[in-house]
């Protein structure tokens, strides 16, 4: 059975990784959380457990976050080594 983009779930490892990056990204945007509801319609609440890697998330909803700080969603996918920090 194939699932939608839409409703495609990501890993929990990657979900991490997917929201640590995407605080990362976020911050050195100089956007708060706030900022993002405004600009994606995505609650505030939700923002921050995905930025824990609380809860999942779809392709599309990655998407969506990685267009408002402006970062190709592959780069928030990419873990973070000890060189790039």
């Amino acid at each position: 059975m194939n699932k939608s983009r839409d409703t495609e779930e990501i890993s929990p490892e990657a979900r991490f990784i997917f929201g640590r990056n995407f605080r990362h990204a976020r911050r050195a945007a100089e956007l708060t959380q706030c900022d993002i509801t405004r600009i994606t319609g995505v609650m505030r609440g939700y923002i921050s457990k995905v930025e824990c890697g609380k809860v999942s998330i779809s392709v599309d909803k990655m998407e969506v976050l990685a267009n408002a700080v402006k970062v190709p969603l592959w780069k928030l996918l990419t873990p973070i080594t000890s060189d790039d920090k």
